[in-house]
């Protein structure tokens, strides 16, 4: 009797490493292309700390051409209130410095510029990133899925993936592998 493969193998064009904004903007940017594509990351897929506020005036154009300019400026902070930066010495404490910040509604984007600047959490961000990425047929997403290894011939990639939930590890064969886990997939 023949061994069992230690691996089943996949096949995609694109290989996405890390879920966070990078990873879904290239997924989205991809299906939005009709180019089929695997994003793999280790974590569950939720966001439970901001960690970015702010979506430049080049992202907010992406998300113009990706359809969801209008759910990142509505879900994101009020364009209507200040956004200062405000240092004590505690949160009961003395005021150190503040740093005062109109409204975004009153600062104009520079010449040229289609979409303005918008603070927006990465709670926010990312899952309307991620809803935009499923809405591709080309896209497949897998959430605790971790990227194990990768080794590279001359037409393309074979990565080893684990899914974490079942142990089952997989082959993406990829001709390209695009890297966006960051500096987390190293602890």
């Amino acid at each position: 009797m023949a061994a069992q493969p230690e691996a089943t193998q996949e096949v995609f064009p694109v290989l996405i490493v890390g879920g966070d904004p990078v990873g879904l903007a290239m997924a989205v940017e991809l299906g939005w292309r009709g180019i089929r594509c695997l994003l793999v990351d280790h974590g569950d897929g939720t966001v439970d700390h901001p960690k970015t506020k702010g979506v430049n005036m080049r992202t907010m154009e992406f998300c113009r051409r990706w359809g969801i300019h209008d759910a990142v400026r509505e879900q994101g902070y009020p364009r209507d209130r200040p956004h200062d930066h405000i240092y004590f010495t505690t949160l009961a404490g003395h005021l150190i410095y503040r740093h005062s910040q109109p409204p975004l509604e009153e600062v104009s984007p520079p010449s040229g510029a289609l979409e303005p600047f918008q603070r927006c959490p990465q709670t926010v961000l990312d899952p309307l990133l991620m809803a935009r990425a499923r809405s591709f047929p080309s896209v497949t997403l897998r959430h605790r899925t971790r990227c194990e290894s990768i080794s590279q011939d001359g037409e393309g990639v074979d990565a080893r993936i684990m899914d974490l939930s079942t142990g089952k590890a997989t082959i993406v064969r990829a001709r390209f592998v695009v890297a966006c886990e960051g500096a987390r997939w190293l602890a």
